[in-house]
């Protein structure tokens, strides 16, 4: 990798100590890595790029229940032996 991404959608935190600390990871992680931070709003560039038929849908909205199909992919998997036996 030549950059890191980071996505600003969600920041600055509320609580300023966090974001701190953000901010001193993200400079170590530069440091690190030799390499600077490029800031991306991730929400901008879904509504830029999203395929033509869900431009109006949001980010949030068009990923709602991605966490959960992975999660039922896996806890179905995690008993394939059961389902064997």
């Amino acid at each position: 990798p030549t950059e890191i991404i980071y996505p600003t959608d969600w920041y600055p935190c509320n609580n300023v100590n966090q974001q701190r600390m953000i901010a001193e990871f993200l400079t170590a992680l530069e440091n690190y890595l030799e390499m600077k931070h490029v800031p991306i709003s991730l929400l901008k560039l879904w509504s830029q790029t999203a395929p033509q038929g869900l431009r109006d849908q949001t980010l949030s909205s068009f990923l709602h229940y991605a966490p959960g199909g992975v999660d039922v992919y896996d806890g179905y998997h995690a008993f394939d032996k059961f389902r064997r036996e």
